[in-house]
């Protein structure tokens, strides 16, 4: 435990650069940062993508949003905005040097970030460090708590969140509607927005075949320009009525509503993943290179993965795994 301290800040800078996953990975923390400091204005920078999790939020205040790879002016103008803001409390939650320049740009008192030694650096005051266990065996949230533990938090608190409005809501309910979703409706995620995490199609296949077997639906989840991705596996699906593949692709936030009629999420580790697990939803993510360690959320009633990668066995060890669900009380058994 490292010692804390009593501060009160009235104006906030989080940082957490990257994509959806990522991000959602904050929201634990600047859930407490909230209750912990109700008064003060809270400033969150991230990228485009990113900022999609905090646009409807309860909990920050501000968004500053750089470019996924930003021009040299850009970023020294967002350089120079957040010295000119003046915060009290800056925590850079990237682990990153361009970030840390942003960190010690604020001039801020208390720059909270990570460093590799877990000693003060250069831009940062307090810091902690990831150690092999952390970046191996805890799941993502808390090693965001970790930085903030002087603050006072509570570990125990780490569930992901993305809000939305009632309009959104309304949307997705529309949606499914339109779309013909039953009971029995799976989130079924093909595709990897990176390549090297891309499960095997054939393992896709034999998944997706298995689910309709037993009266599921799958609902295949693509984006913009990647229909003729999704299309692939949907071709090899024996019951083509039992699939949702003709839609128009709906916000970031309609997508994390939509999952709330799903009764379950099933495939690639990714941003999609994380956006059905603030839905609230059960998943099984299907892991290919990355530590399903990390990217699970602890709670294995609802959330489990399955290793795919060298995996011969891969889809003998999914019948196993989905067979200790339970459709009627939405759980993993044992």
């Amino acid at each position: 435990m490292r010692e804390a301290i009593s501060i009160s800040p009235n104006r906030i800078l989080v940082i957490k650069l990257r994509k959806l996953g990522d991000v959602l990975s904050t929201t634990p923390a600047l859930r407490q940062i909230r209750e912990l400091y109700p008064e003060a204005e809270i400033t969150f920078l991230t990228e485009p993508l990113g900022s999609k999790v905090y646009e409807h939020s309860s909990v920050v205040n501000h968004l500053l949003i750089l470019s996924r790879k930003p021009s040299a002016s850009e970023y020294i103008g967002m350089c120079f905005k957040i010295f000119r803001i003046r915060f009290d409390l800056v925590i850079d939650l990237y682990f990153h040097s361009k970030t840390a320049l942003f960190t010690l740009m604020s001039g801020s008192k208390y720059r909270f970030g990570f460093s590799k030694t877990g000693k003060p650096t250069w831009a940062y005051n307090y810091t902690a460090q990831l150690t092999e266990h952390d970046r191996t065996k805890v799941y993502c949230t808390n090693h965001q708590l970790k930085l903030i533990e002087p603050l006072g938090i509570d570990y125990t608190d780490n569930k992901v969140e993305f809000e939305v409005t009632d309009t959104i809501r309304t949307s997705a309910q529309r949606f499914a509607k339109d779309n013909k979703f039953s009971d029995k409706t799976v989130a079924f995620c093909v595709l990897s927005e990176r390549s090297f995490a891309q499960v095997p199609t054939d393992l896709l296949k034999q998944i997706g075949n298995y689910l309709v077997k037993n009266g599921y639906k799958l609902y295949f989840i693509y984006g913009p320009n990647e229909k003729h991705l999704a299309l692939k596996v949907y071709e090899l699906i024996d019951s083509k009525e039992s699939c949702i593949i003709d839609y128009g692709i709906p916000t970031v936030a309609e997508q994390r509503t939509i999952f709330e009629s799903c009764c379950m999420f099933i495939g690639n580790d990714g941003g999609n993943k994380h956006l059905a697990t603030a839905a609230n939803i059960p998943t099984i993510g299907l892991f290919y290179g990355d530590n399903p360690l990390v990217w699970t959320p602890e709670d294995r009633d609802k959330h489990r993965f399955l290793q795919t990668m060298d995996n011969l066995n891969a889809f003998q060890d999914f019948k196993l795994l989905f067979s200790k669900w339970s459709f009627e009380k939405r759980i993993f058994n044992e």
